[in-house]
């Protein structure tokens, strides 16, 4: 049976195949007789123009692959919604206050909602900043590893990890440019943070594998 988020990316494909080419225009993506090119999250990714499908390369020289839920509907909402020019205002916000813009009753923690994950980061710093240098993340002070992530187009969030102690469990926190939400919908960037984390996962197995 297919889930409704197979069923969601399959509509999505279908609209997004007709604006593939004013995708590539407006932001002067490389394209050729098949294909929209770009980098989403350090990776590169394609868009077919025949049927809007998008794939991915997971990790450098890697052949590509459809891309899942979340990084398909994260490229779709961006390449349709975001202006060409993206001007980032330099203030970071955390995931609660983005909720606050979005005027919503209650906002969401980010901080637990990670858990299983955080769990496998815990007290392994290195490891971690290790695996974030590997996928283009750039350190920055702050917690006990933090990183500054290119999205698309100088579009940028901040992963910020704690390991646990007495008191707390580890805990994993994105906080994002606060124009966020004029390029994506706010559900949208919930996506972003988790196809991010699943590159960040996969590439730190792969590196503490031995």
């Amino acid at each position: 049976m297919i889930s409704n988020y197979e069923k969601t990316k399959r509509q999505m494909q279908a609209v997004f195949a007709g604006e593939a080419d004013s995708a590539a225009e407006r932001f002067g993506l490389e394209s050729d007789g098949s294909y929209v090119y770009l980098t989403f999250l350090g990776r590169e990714c394609r868009i077919s123009r025949e049927d809007g499908m998008a794939e991915i390369r997971k990790s450098a020289g890697a052949d590509y692959e459809e891309a899942d839920f979340e990084i398909a509907l994260s490229l779709y909402d961006m390449l349709s919604r975001t202006n060409a020019r993206i001007v980032p205002s330099g203030c970071l916000v955390s995931m609660q206050q983005l909720a606050t813009q979005m005027r919503a009753v209650t906002a969401p923690s980010n901080s637990g909602f990670y858990g299983g994950l955080a769990a496998l980061f815990d007290h392994r710093e290195e490891d971690l900043k290790n695996a974030l240098r590997s996928i283009g993340a750039v350190p920055v002070p702050g917690a006990d590893v933090s990183a500054d992530v290119d999205v698309f187009r100088g579009l940028k969030l901040q992963f910020r990890f704690w390991c646990s102690d007495e008191e707390f469990a580890p805990q994993i926190q994105f906080f994002w440019d606060s124009c966020v939400l004029e390029h994506m919908h706010y559900e949208t960037v919930w996506y972003v943070n988790g196809a991010f984390l699943d590159i960040l996962r996969d590439e730190f197995k792969a590196q503490t594998a031995d």
